[in-house]
């Protein structure tokens, strides 16, 4: 007597149809026009340029008859492009089995796993590209097979309060194993509108047959409240927004049942793009004070870095301009000044302090090596004048 186990639903990744992270699940699963946590490798891999900073999302629901769902995924932004892992997996045991001729056999188990590699790039200021490649492997019983797919989606952002995603899953992809199942493509379009403490989003589907609709409501910025609804559900959620974790959960009713879903999400320090910007404004304070201290060459350096970082800087380019007119006729040297800048930065804090004897002493070795510098010459002789009058 063998048993007779067979994979026969249309669709072969149709187990991965269960939602993803908790946020989405309460606002009716309109989120590809949204996801903005790390959940966006699921619902919009070209989404991920909006993240701020490196997330992790983490995911266990209990769905239906012992049957549960994990996820978990890594999303990395960068300023000009992303990566993302994510890992999922449904399982249940204690299925009934039956034999060829239909009589009982003993039970069995059943598990589906799914990876994903996710890159996305900027194309431009306001729109982003991704591609995802992922893995699908079942098994029940003693059955199993496997399939490769492949998904493109894009992001559009038109404004701070509205923006648009697109999303095809199987665009691509073969199914490898003894199995009738098919990898069936299906586009996903999203918009959402974000006012102040509330946010709206839509998606559409299957060739807008199926529509999806979410709300958000943050009237405590730390504690939002949520409702979304489709054709075959209704669910409500809410979160709480510690910082650095987000906790979500949703409950969601069906004619056949209702289902609870909980996830968080970790981020890990500021956005590519927030980082940038903090890079830029070190680098113009560092330019601003070795100009005042007529460290010309110095200053220069740090300007150029500010172009490597963002070459539409014009007021840089500008100063650079001058910067190269002027520094043939100034008796110094990028050497000189690497030499002495530490030692005269070293000598100002003392100073500071009341410590004249040894600011003059260090000032007098840096003007030993950067004679001709007009504010060391000046600094120097200011200190020699203070300890005399002493």
């Amino acid at each position: 007597m063998s048993l007779n186990h067979s994979f026969s639903i249309e669709s072969y990744a149709s187990f991965a149809d269960w939602n993803i992270g908790a946020r989405s699940l309460g606002m009716g699963r309109a989120y590809v026009g949204l996801a903005d946590d790390a959940s966006a490798l699921y619902w919009n891999p070209a989404a991920v340029m909006k993240l701020k900073g490196m997330q992790t999302l983490f995911q266990m629901s209990m769905l239906y008859d012992g049957y549960s769902l994990m996820y978990g995924s890594i999303a990395l932004p960068g300023s000009e492009t992303g990566l993302g892992l994510e890992f999922m997996m449904l399982s249940g045991g204690d299925i009934e089995g039956r034999d060829k001729f239909n009589q009982l056999a003993p039970s069995v188990s059943d598990s589906k796993m799914a990876v994903g590699l996710s890159f996305s790039k900027k194309i431009l200021n306001n729109l982003a590209m991704g591609l995802k490649g992922k893995f699908f492997m079942r098994s029940l019983g003693e059955a199993s097979d496997m399939a490769l797919a492949g998904d493109l989606s894009m992001m559009y952002t038109v404004s701070e309060t509205l923006s648009m995603g697109w999303n095809l899953s199987n665009l691509t992809g073969m199914v490898i194993g003894d199995t009738s199942d098919k990898l069936l493509s299906n586009s996903s379009l999203g918009i959402v509108h974000k006012d102040k403490d509330l946010i709206f989003t839509i998606d559409s589907r299957d060739n807008f047959s199926e529509w999806c609709f979410g709300a958000e409501w943050s009237f405590i910025k730390a504690v939002p409240l949520r409702i979304g609804f489709n054709s075959y559900e209704l669910s409500l959620g809410g979160g709480l927004n510690l910082g650095m974790i987000n906790l979500d959960v949703a409950y969601v009713m069906k004619e056949v049942g209702s289902s609870i879903g909980f996830s968080s999400n970790l981020c890990f320090g500021d956005s590519a793009e927030a980082a940038q910007k903090s890079k830029i404004d070190e680098y113009l304070k560092d330019a601003k004070d070795l100009m005042n201290n007529d460290y010309f060459w110095m200053a220069k350096k740090k300007f150029e870095n500010i172009l490597v970082l963002d070459p539409s800087r014009v007021e840089v380019v500008n100063i650079i301009d001058r910067l190269n007119k002027a520094l043939p006729y100034i008796d110094s040297t990028l050497e000189k000044e690497l030499a002495t800048w530490d030692k005269l930065k070293q000598a100002k804090a003392l100073y500071e302090e009341n410590k004249i004897d040894e600011a003059l002493r260090i000032m007098e070795e840096v003007q030993a090596i950067n004679s001709l510098n007009r504010y060391v010459l000046n600094f120097t002789d200011d200190l020699r004048k203070k300890k005399n009058n002493r």
